[in-house]
C-alpha cells in the first residue's frame, strides 16, 4: 500500500512538474512580449524638456511644493540621460540631479549649490528619498527592458482600463525593491499603475499615472504621477507641463560640469 502511494506521488510529480515549468516559461515569455512592446514604442524620442511641479504631502496633512525643470536625452545605443534642476523653493534653488542610465548600472550625481560641489550618489543610496519626496533616486531613472526579468501574472482593470499585470524583478544590484507589479494598458501599452514591494517583499508604494497626452502623434506622457507610500502614509504628486521635444540637446548638456551651470 505504501509503495503504491509513493509510486502515485512520483508519477504525479513527473507529470505536473513539466506542466508547471512550461506554465512559468509561458508567463515569462508573455511578460517579456508585453514589456518589449511598451519599451519599443517609447524609443526614438531624441530629447525633451518639461516643467514639473512636485507636491509633497505628509501624513499630518502638511504640504510642501517644489518646482523644477527636467531635460532628457536619449542615448544613441542604450538608455538615456536626465537632468533635474530645482527653481523653487529658495532653500533648494539650483540643486540639480543628473542621471545616466547605462546597460550595467545607473550613474547619478547631485549638485548642492550651498557647497558648490558635485557629489556622486552611491548605488547603495539610490533607494533613499529624493528631496524628501516619496520618489526614490531609483524611481527617477528610465525603465530599460534588459534590466528586469518579467512574468505575466493576470489581467486586471485600472480606472476602467483593461490592463496586463506584469511582475518586474530587478536584475541589477542594490535595487530598493524585491519586485514591482506593472499594470499595463492593453490598448495603448502604457503604465497605468505600479506597485512596489520592498527588499523584504512587503507592499511599499503605489504609483498612479494619469492624464496621459500623446506627443508627436506617438509618445505618451503621463502629466500626473502620484506616489503613495503605504508604510508611512505620505504621498507625492509630480505634475508635468510645457513638454517640448526635439530641442537639440547634446551630451555636453548632460555632463557633470553641466550640473554646476544649471539654472
Amino acid at each position: 500500500m505504501l509503495f503504491n502511494r509513493l509510486f502515485s506521488i512520483c508519477v504525479l510529480m513527473a507529470i505536473t512538474t513539466p506542466i508547471v515549468h512550461a506554465t512559468i516559461i509561458g508567463q515569462e515569455n508573455k511578460g517579456q512580449e508585453i514589456m518589449k512592446q511598451l519599451t519599443d514604442q517609447e524609443n526614438g524620442f531624441g530629447d525633451f524638456q518639461a516643467d514639473v511641479t512636485m507636491v509633497i504631502r505628509k501624513k499630518n496633512g502638511r504640504q510642501f511644493d517644489r518646482r523644477m525643470a527636467v531635460r532628457s536625452l536619449e542615448n544613441s545605443d542604450y538608455g538615456e540621460k536626465r537632468l533635474f534642476v530645482f527653481h523653487q523653493p529658495r532653500t533648494i534653488r539650483g540643486t540639480a540631479l543628473l542621471s545616466h542610465t547605462l546597460k550595467d548600472t545607473d550613474l547619478q550625481w547631485i549638485y548642492l549649490p550651498a557647497f558648490k560641489r558635485v557629489k556622486r550618489i552611491s548605488s547603495s543610496n539610490k533607494s533613499g528619498p529624493f528631496v524628501s519626496s516619496e520618489f526614490s533616486y531609483e524611481d527617477l531613472t528610465s525603465v530599460e527592458f534588459e534590466k528586469y526579468r518579467y512574468q505575466y501574472i493576470e489581467d486586471s482593470t485600472i480606472n476602467g482600463k483593461p490592463c496586463y499585470v506584469v511582475k518586474m524583478t530587478p536584475l541589477f544590484e542594490n535595487s530598493g525593491y524585491q519586485y514591482q507589479l506593472a499594470y499595463i494598458d492593453k490598448t495603448d501599452y502604457i503604465f497605468r499603475q505600479m506597485d512596489y514591494y520592498d527588499t523584504k517583499g512587503a507592499f511599499l508604494k503605489t504609483l498612479k499615472l494619469t492624464n496621459y497626452k500623446k506627443y508627436l502623434d506617438r509618445f505618451w506622457r503621463a502629466l500626473d504621477m502620484t506616489m503613495l507610500n503605504h508604510q508611512n502614509g505620505r504621498s507625492t504628486t509630480m505634475t508635468w507641463s510645457a513638454i517640448i521635444y526635439h530641442n537639440g540637446f547634446s551630451e555636453h548638456d548632460f555632463s557633470t560640469n553641466a550640473l554646476k551651470r544649471s539654472r
